[in-house]
């Protein structure tokens, strides 16, 4: 087979009048692609080249270079600025997109809510109520034509559900379906609980579902699921939420060092998949024993939060020496990509019991506690009710 193809290149050359000798012909076979047969030219023709065509070859090998050259990729081309704007035309046209959280307060602070791609923390301490107003932000954004990825290691399958099925929409506040006096009243009919569940299970099955996918259990390679998440994901904007950060499989022996490599996956996970990424976390104590906000409190970083994070927030609830009602206050330490600056305390959160749920009230001062435990007015607030809205001033 090799000694025909080099026959056929001979004849070839042959029939245009151009020289065929052992050095024209195995460029031809190379150029071809035939590099066994190209090799086999020189021991066949045991250097039988001739010095006529001295300048032949010279002219051929630049062609040659011309041709490798230009066909070479330039290394710097992916780094030129025309490149860069050709890929950022677009969304630099569109401007920032966001991700709307539901929280009305938080959502006017920021200018829209989180911003795509971002990378966004909140820190709180133990029973905060972070868990909770973290899975309202995603059962909204499904809700409304998202897709949301939650990796749930703090509160388990049975948690989650109970927290979810206690949000659904349409009531004054969320509701149990359980027959329980404690959750929709002891003068509340069986047929009125019954009713209450099946419309729980309709609106997560065909509200939530077709744009909520939550785990339990880290997968075994985390990258690899959220390229899946956004593939199946399509157009819909991406919300990927984890709670928490020290749940995350990581060496004991530095957690620290196993905290920042989370972060910096997350940091570039955010832009491959153009995803909005809630990562809760909690924050350390203070010297005094104290839970005390501020951008350096996130636990066991060194400080990859506060440089890697779009958008850095802390909620603390008082102690139970506190007087009052039992508020959280939520504050953005950290944050970039927003038309105005955003820290400070935005708004606060009382939780709802015996509900899994919490409302939005202002920062206003609140009324102080009575003998008996009550406030001496109720506060106008807001509740996890309507299309995603908990503002009481809207």
């Amino acid at each position: 087979m090799a000694h025909q193809s080099i026959a056929t290149a001979i004849i070839a050359r042959g029939k245009k009048g151009e020289p065929t000798d052992p050095l024209l012909i195995r460029g031809d076979l190379a150029d071809a692609g035939d590099l066994v047969a190209a090799d086999l030219v020189f021991p066949l023709a045991k250097g039988l080249g001739t010095a006529a065509n001295v300048s032949y070859y010279w002219r051929r090998l630049l062609e040659l270079q011309e041709r490798r050259a230009a066909e070479a990729p330039d290394e710097f081309a992916t780094f030129s600025v025309t490149g860069a704007l050709a890929k950022e035309e677009a969304a630099l046209e569109e401007g920032i997109k966001r991700v709307a959280t539901g929280w009305a307060r938080l959502d006017r602070a920021l200018g829209g809510g989180f911003a795509l791609p971002s990378l966004n923390v909140i820190g709180a301490a133990p029973k905060s109520g972070k868990s909770t107003w973290a899975q309202i932000i995603a059962e909204r954004h499904a809700e409304g034509g998202g897709f949301v990825y939650y990796l749930d290691l703090e509160n388990g399958r049975r948690r989650f559900m109970r927290r979810m099925y206690a949000a659904m929409p349409g009531s004054a506040v969320p509701r149990w379906p359980w027959h329980s006096a404690l959750t929709i009243g002891a003068s509340s009919s069986r047929a009125n609980r019954s009713e209450t569940w099946n419309n729980a299970k309709t609106w997560v099955r065909e509200s939530l579902a077709p744009g909520f996918l939550v785990e339990f259990t880290p997968p075994r390679d985390f990258a690899a699921r959220v390229a899946a998440v956004r593939q199946r994901a399509g157009d819909r904007p991406l919300l990927v939420v984890l709670d928490s950060l020290q749940k995350l499989p990581m060496g004991l022996e530095d957690r620290r060092a196993g905290v920042d490599a989370w972060i910096r996956l997350l940091e570039r996970l955010r832009h491959e998949h153009e995803a909005a990424v809630l990562l809760i976390s909690e924050i350390k104590r203070d010297q005094k024993g104290q839970y005390t906000a501020h951008e350096a409190a996130f636990k066991e970083s060194s400080g990859g939060i506060e440089y890697a994070a779009d958008l850095a927030l802390t909620l603390t609830r008082p102690t139970s020496n506190d007087a009052g009602e039992p508020f959280s206050t939520l504050c953005v330490e950290l944050a970039r990509d927003c038309d105005e600056d955003p820290r400070g305390k935005v708004a606060a959160y009382r939780p709802l019991f015996p509900f899994h749920g919490l409302e939005e009230v202002g920062l206003e001062k609140p009324a102080a506690r009575t003998r008996n435990g009550t406030s001496p007015r109720p506060l106008a607030v807001a509740t996890l009710g309507g299309a995603g809205c908990f503002d009481a001033d809207a």
